[in-house]
């Protein structure tokens, strides 16, 4: 009688969006994090929605055996970060022990032309040594880089086991609050994170956004 067109679903789609947006400036993602963050925080989001429009679901029928696998394949990530610290620490060992002996040669040569020749023999084997060391931290780098994006990844399956984000995502979740947030941190939502069909469904938010800005 108060509000005009007022159903049940016009206050759960309020309080769903109003969760949304609370849980995306909780999650405190910037514009300069690795996209799977901004995945994440979006994920979770959606989650927070599902849990308060109670949009449960049964958990899937082989979950044991789907959580055994997601743990080998994190324990291979993890395992690939720490074979690739160990190289790290001994490539920097190695790179120290190169300079010691180096000085040592320098100091054992009986001439100017001896040293000189000693320097420059070592300078390139330090040289290749350095350059070890980046290829290596390259690689551990893209190693943690994969290991915190397979858990991020692995958290919301866990998390959405029994609840399922789809009908909040389609039916009570203004898309504009998700879009408003994506643009202040350089994620296209709709692009990476809203399903294709949803993304044709919710056109209209981009074709706003852009008439506004003309």
């Amino acid at each position: 009688d108060i509000l005009e067109g007022g159903t049940a679903k016009v206050f759960r789609t309020h309080h769903a969006t109003q969760v949304v947006r609370e849980s995306l400036v909780a999650s405190e993602v910037e514009a300069d994090d690795p996209v799977y963050e901004k995945w994440h925080a979006a994920s979770i989001a959606n989650l927070r929605a599902a849990e308060l429009c109670n949009h449960y679901k049964s958990a899937p029928s082989n979950w044991r055996e789907r959580r055994e696998r997601a743990r080998e394949r994190l324990q291979k990530k993890k395992d690939r970060v720490a074979k690739y610290r160990t190289q790290l620490r001994e490539a920097k060992e190695a790179l120290k022990a190169l300079r010691a002996e180096g000085r040592e040669k320098r100091q054992e040569a009986k001439t100017d032309k001896q040293r000189e020749r000693v320097r420059t023999r070592y300078a390139k084997k330090v040289e290749r040594a350095k350059k070890k060391i980046e290829t290596v931290k390259g690689r551990l780098e893209r190693a943690r880089t994969a290991l915190d994006k397979a858990k991020a990844k692995d958290e919301v399956t866990v998390k959405k086991r029994t609840w399922n984000l789809g009908t909040s995502l389609k039916s009570y979740i203004d898309p504009r609050v998700f879009y408003e947030w994506g643009q202040e941190v350089d994620y296209d939502v709709l692009e990476c994170y809203y399903p294709k069909a949803l993304r044709r469904k919710f056109d209209w938010v981009r074709e706003e956004d852009e008439a506004e800005h003309s």
